[in-house]
């Protein structure tokens, strides 16, 4: 098949994220099993505009913003006609190709914005923000669409996409996963817990930090690792909270550090917590998973489906003082925490890369398939 896949960011991009390494993973299989992939992108800081990388030929385009008229300007250009299936990879703007290209496509959804506008841009820009979202879904609604959480599709079919358009994919990291779990014996005066993400406001750092505080004055012996970094003004506000926690000494910020420093520290944690706003899944839910961590994380869409509540991990309402509670309860509680570890270790034995490329590729491979039969009665 030959493949134009319309992306906002690739997995070089100074802003990548969880997406981006999905993307690129299903990118890779879909060379190895031998389709022609082209991918529309946005250029940045060093990029080369015209790269064939790893099988895959990317064209960068216009900037963060302008890279959704300059893709549609290059594929009018250079590319109209010349693919069998196309992917609108919608990261909050869509790139509306249903309007322009005549194939099959295909838009994938990790997550909606939704409140997550009020966390990250101010007003104006985040009402705006918020009451434009669904209209630039209502626009695509006969869409088919590809997604990888029960929450997510929800969402979708909310803002008026047909259930049976909307197709869920299986989720997995990149993480490689702990043979066993013995590496994960230790006492409650020797509890590390973790936090893993940017540090930005919809991902609410804040909130694990004062969660942490609370519940060391129960519990003394926990400490708190923190991994990720950020820009701006948030930023320097979440290092002078840290510097000022009556705990500093034993909160440790080491910033953004390599995927193997991430999972080592992830396998040396008792507990991972997560306080975003929201989630497409929450791969760092997995990669802790993987190490045999468990996770703490709030009632929100993508988390609350990453993580089977009492079982793989806690899910809690999003407050400080009830993930407060749940962290005393896990660290005073080892037989739950010994639990919780290996139920989350082997829910990872199947999250593998193969299963969501295989849900990816049966998608667009049948549409492909009903396009030969179509084309045989001809």
């Amino acid at each position: 098949m030959k493949i134009v896949w319309f992306s906002w960011k690739d997995k070089w991009h100074p802003e990548a994220g969880g997406a981006e390494i999905v993307k690129h993973e299903i990118l890779r299989r879909l060379i190895d099993s031998g389709n022609q992939v082209v991918v529309v992108t946005s250029h940045y800081a060093g990029s080369l505009q015209n790269e064939l990388k790893e099988g895959v030929q990317y064209y960068r385009v216009g900037g963060k913003y302008g890279v959704y008229l300059a893709a549609f300007a290059f594929y009018q250009k250079n590319l109209k006609g010349w693919e069998d299936v196309a992917i609108d990879e919608c990261n909050t703007i869509p790139f509306f190709t249903q309007k322009y290209i005549r194939t099959q496509v295909y838009v994938i959804v990790y997550q909606l914005a939704r409140e997550i506008w009020f966390y990250q841009m101010t007003f104006p820009l985040s009402w705006i923000g918020y009451l434009v979202e669904p209209l630039l879904h209502w626009s695509l609604k006969s869409a088919k669409v590809i997604t990888i959480s029960e929450s997510t599709k929800r969402d979708l079919i909310k803002l008026g996409y047909a259930n049976e358009n909307i197709v869920k994919i299986r989720m997995a990291s990149e993480a490689e996963r702990a043979s066993d779990l013995s590496h994960k014996k230790y006492g409650i005066k020797e509890l590390l817990i973790i936090f893993v993400g940017s540090i930005r406001p919809m991902k609410r750092p804040m909130h694990a930090l004062a969660a942490f505080e609370r519940a060391k004055l129960s519990v003394p012996g926990i400490r708190l690792k923190i991994i990720g970094d950020g820009t701006g003004r948030y930023r320097s506000k979440f290092k002078r909270r840290l510097e000022s926690s009556p705990f500093a000494k034993d909160i440790r910020w080491v910033g953004g550090v390599s995927n193997e420093e991430k999972l080592k520290s992830m396998s040396e944690s008792a507990l991972l917590l997560v306080t975003s706003v929201r989630e497409g899944w929450g791969i760092v839910v997995s990669e802790a998973a993987s190490q045999g961590t468990p996770a703490l994380v709030y009632d929100v869409g993508g988390l609350r489906d990453s993580v089977i509540n009492g079982k793989t991990g806690i899910v809690v309402a999003a407050s400080i003082e009830e993930m407060a509670k749940q962290i005393i309860n896990i660290a005073q509680n080892e037989e739950l925490r010994m639990s919780l570890s290996k139920a989350a270790w082997e829910s990872t034995l199947n999250q593998t890369f193969e299963n969501t490329f295989n849900d990816f590729y049966s998608v667009i491979a049948s549409n492909e398939k009903q396009n030969l039969d179509s084309n045989s009665h001809v």
